[in-house]
């Protein structure tokens, strides 16, 4: 459901044809800036991430998926089991997980 704001006649007149020299409709382009808003946002955040050593940048992250890589065999139980088994193992009486 929208809502309905009131605007001047010669302000959404402007923003109707700004809206149409760019091809789009007069919501939309009020809704654009909050996009670009977010976006910045998201650009912001990954790049305080990738300052933190968190992340690595997209041209070494791609570089460790190898072509040659071959996994190696190991005994005992899958990784995916032990970790299950850990977890379930350390829940609580009310089925909760306990975290230490």
């Amino acid at each position: 459901m929208g809502k309905v704001i009131d605007i001047p006649d010669q302000l959404y007149a402007q923003l109707e044809q700004q809206a149409k020299e760019r091809g789009l409709t007069v919501p939309e382009m009020i809704a654009q800036p909050a996009q670009t808003v977010e976006t910045a946002r998201i650009d912001i955040a990954v790049e305080r991430i990738w300052a933190e050593g968190l992340l690595l940048p997209r041209a070494q992250s791609l570089q460790l998926a190898s072509e040659d890589f071959k996994p190696i065999q190991v005994s005992g139980k899958p990784l995916s089991e032990v970790i299950i088994r850990g977890t379930l193992s350390r829940r609580g009486a009310n089925g909760g997980l306990l975290l230490r």
